[in-house]
This record gives C-alpha cells, structure tokens and sequence, in this order.
C-alpha cells in the first residue's frame, strides 16, 4: 500500500493518517475497574456452582474441582478460586498437582 493512503470500508483512500501522540496511545493500560467486576463476576458464578454440588464432594474432589475452576478462570485462577470459595491457596494447588494422578496413586485419608 502506497504510504499516505488509508483503507476504509473496504476501499482505498487518500486521506493521509495522522500519527497518533503517545498520550492518544491508551492500548497498554488496564482498567481496573473492569477487570474487578469481571473477576468479582466469576468468583459469584463459581461459588454459586461449588454451593450446589459441594454436598457430594470429599477432600480430594474438592481440591481436583476448585484446581479445575482455577485453569478455567485463567489468569490469578488459583487465588481467585480461593478467594471465592474461602479457601487456602495451598489446597487448589495441591490440587493442581495431583490432578494427573489417578485415584489409587493418591489414595484416601
């Protein structure tokens, strides 16, 4: 594309683009605000789904499901988990850990 010239809708144009500023660059910042409610927002969801079936959980099914929750909540996963379902930090990942092993490999307390 010849330099001076800018695509818009799906045609070709001679509008020149002007060059953005670094205070017009707002890419690199996070809202934190958005980031919270979307984080306060999944840890409702998972305590209302931990709520619903922690009656036939046990220790170890317990830790392997909030390990699982924590992978799907993707970054902070582990402490978002935790937080939600007022739990130790150290419990989701020693779920995290034994999640690959199978059932007799670990066995029951």
């Amino acid at each position: 594309m010849p330099t001076g010239q800018v695509i818009e809708d799906g045609t070709l144009s001679r509008k020149v683009a002007q060059p953005l500023s670094n205070q017009d660059w707002q890419g690199g910042k996070k809202d934190e605000r958005l980031y919270g409610k979307v984080r306060a927002e999944k840890q409702k969801v998972i305590r209302k789904k931990y709520d619903q079936i922690k009656m036939f959980l046990d220790e170890r099914s317990r830790r392997l499901w909030a390990a699982n929750e924590a992978n799907a909540f993707g970054e902070g996963g582990v402490r978002g988990v935790a937080e939600a379902l007022e739990m130790s930090r150290m419990t989701v990942i020693e779920g995290r850990s034994c999640r690959g092993q199978s059932k007799g490999a670990i066995g029951r307390r």
